[in-house]
């Protein structure tokens, strides 16, 4: 295996949830905190289950020598950090999206899914040993998932998050097309054609810009482009994005502030920068401070500006965690009711209840959703601010 690595209107928790959390907190303390040491020993525990593969497959190492056996080390690790992300959100689906994902990665570059199917019975037969009696069994019910997910090679979950909204396709294709050919002054000049015949930002935003990076990770996943040409693609929308700015800044504020930021050691950042945006746009004065932030300048910029929403992404399940020490940090320091936080990104989109699990107020799919739960969390606010600028128009 090769490594290539909403609100909630009235803002209380369903019953069933607060019944989870204080599993969470009084039952399963010493269970979360096992978890956390399987990722500190990760590397140890990637032998072993590496060692007894190699046992149960006299052939694996032919097949794997050299670089291409590093890798696969590397896999079983991040297998290893997925899982256990999982174990702590009591969710199968976090890791259940993550192994077909990687099915198809790694399938795209020649690695047969029975030996992924190995790697997870080894990995069960090598955490019965460290694992509590409760919460092996529960790593077992996820790793069986996995290796029948794997086994009937079920291609739902991929599905259930690459369905397109059939909008602007064309447009959408045309323009990922020209990032391909690495013709960046065309795309460019294709988006403001786009505006000149009226199209709004926000469809540019969704279903041009979003679209196109959703699809150049379909390509990199299934191997049909390489790293530097994802790269470069993402880097050519991020560029365009600023040169509409001037359109974004002319909107009338309405009084309120939000901060957009990632966890550290998190580097997608432009479906946050998309969201960022999109409140520009709707009158918020934005703060983007972007991929891998420390918590500490995260608070000191929450204090200094007055924030009243704090929107936070990450794409790697493996920083879920990250995220939940942020907004308990965030709680800590910051105790008024008006602060709200909203989280998006992908584990939220598989996971739906994961965004109560971390302590957020609420999770968008998207920027357009994002301004909707916005909206809904400062109802009141928002409400007084167009009566202020109403009266102030007579």
């Amino acid at each position: 295996m090769e490594s290539f690595h909403r609100a909630n209107e009235d803002q209380r928790l369903p019953d069933g949830w607060h019944a989870s959390r204080s599993y969470l907190e009084n039952h399963s303390s010493k269970e979360l905190m096992v978890t956390d040491e399987l990722i500190q020993k990760k590397r140890e525990l990637s032998q072993e289950i590496w060692q007894l593969h190699h046992t149960l497959d006299t052939g694996l190492s032919q097949r794997y020598t050299g670089v291409r056996a590093e890798k696969s080390l590397e896999d079983i690790a991040h297998n290893l950090v997925y899982l256990s992300e999982a174990l702590q959100a009591f969710d199968s689906s976090l890791f259940l999206h993550y192994v077909s994902w990687l099915n198809t990665m790694l399938t795209a570059r020649g690695v047969p899914t029975v030996d992924l199917m190995q790697s997870f019975i080894c990995t069960k037969a090598v955490l019965r040993k460290y694992l509590s009696p409760e919460l092996n069994a529960l790593a077992e019910t996820y790793l069986n998932a996995a290796i029948d997910l794997l086994r009937n090679n079920d291609a739902s979950l991929r599905q259930a998050l690459d369905s397109d909204e059939h909008l602007l396709l064309p447009e959408r294709d045309h323009y990922l097309n020209l990032l391909l050919q690495n013709k960046r002054h065309e795309a460019y000049q294709f988006i403001r054609q786009l505006r000149s015949e009226r199209l709004s930002l926000q469809d540019i935003y969704l279903h041009i810009f979003q679209g196109s990076q959703y699809q150049i990770g379909r390509l990199w996943q299934e191997n049909k482009i390489t790293v530097a040409q994802e790269h470069y693609c993402t880097a050519v929308t991020q560029n365009i994005m600023s040169l509409l700015l001037p359109d974004i800044f002319l909107t009338r504020k309405n009084g309120l502030r939000m901060l957009a930021c990632c966890t550290e050691g998190e580097l997608h950042e432009l479906g946050l920068r998309m969201v960022t945006d999109f409140f520009e746009l709707d009158g918020w004065d934005t703060y983007f401070i972007g991929a891998n932030t420390p918590i500490e300048s995260t608070l000191e910029l929450i204090r200094s500006q007055q924030i009243d929403l704090v929107a936070i992404s990450t794409t790697m399940t493996y920083h879920v965690s990250k995220v939940r020490q942020v907004i308990a940090r965030i709680r800590d320091n910051f105790q008024h009711a008006q602060l709200k936080i909203v989280v998006g990104g992908f584990p939220f989109r598989v996971s739906p209840g994961l965004w109560k699990q971390v302590g957020a107020d609420g999770f968008a799919h998207d920027a357009r959703e994002a301004l909707y739960v916005a909206g809904i969390l400062f109802k009141h606010r928002l409400t007084s601010s167009a009566t202020l600028s109403s009266h102030g128009k007579h």
